[in-house]
């Protein structure tokens, strides 16, 4: 099940009834995160519906909007995000503002959302950038972008610039040429 339409039986904060050929669905409202758009008891609607189940339950997600399902979607595949961390994060961004966070390895305007540490942000931008983008950093990568933040370097700087540096160099190569570039104000 992708999406229902059907008459909306019941609103309130949490939830939403939609009547759909006779079966109503019961399902978490996720109508109002980034736009303030309020179903009305009545209404006829299409929703986008996300199942979401863990060991702990099972519910119906309905949204809106097809891009604000989709990637709720992509966060919940990742272990540590769950609906409240999703919603949180939508109550703060827009899909679009979200993208270009995840785009730009932006860790310190993710960190914004209360509750939302370092580790969970970068863990965030890692997995939705091999989702959407397809973009994998190599072990060198890796150990340069963990040196380079243990010197002090931003993140999202180290991201940016480690992205512009041929991937075959030598470690000390890169790193080398990744300070440079971090020095010289190229991003």
């Amino acid at each position: 099940m992708y999406q229902i339409t059907g008459k909306i039986l019941r609103v309130n904060t949490d939830t939403v009834v939609i009547e759909a050929n006779g079966v109503g669905y019961l399902g978490q409202n996720i109508f109002e995160l980034n736009d303030g758009i309020v179903a009305q008891v009545g209404d006829t609607k299409t929703v986008y519906v996300l199942q979401y189940w863990n060991e702990f339950e099972f519910c119906l997600l309905f949204f809106e909007k097809e891009d604000l399902r989709n990637m709720f979607e992509s966060l919940l595949k990742i272990k540590q995000i769950g609906i409240k961390t999703a919603k949180s994060i939508f109550l703060t961004y827009s899909v679009e503002k979200f993208t270009e966070i995840i785009r730009t390895y932006n860790v310190s305007e993710l960190q914004n959302i209360k509750g939302l540490g370092s580790l969970t942000a970068k863990i965030i931008i890692d997995e939705l950038n091999k989702m959407i983008f397809n973009a994998h950093m190599t072990r060198k990568q890796e150990k340069i972008l963990q040196t380079l933040q243990r010197l002090g370097y931003k993140m999202s700087a180290i991201y940016r610039v480690l992205k512009m540096v041929d991937k075959k160099l030598a470690e000390e190569q890169m790193l080398s040429k990744t300070i440079q570039l971090l020095s010289t104000d190229v991003c």
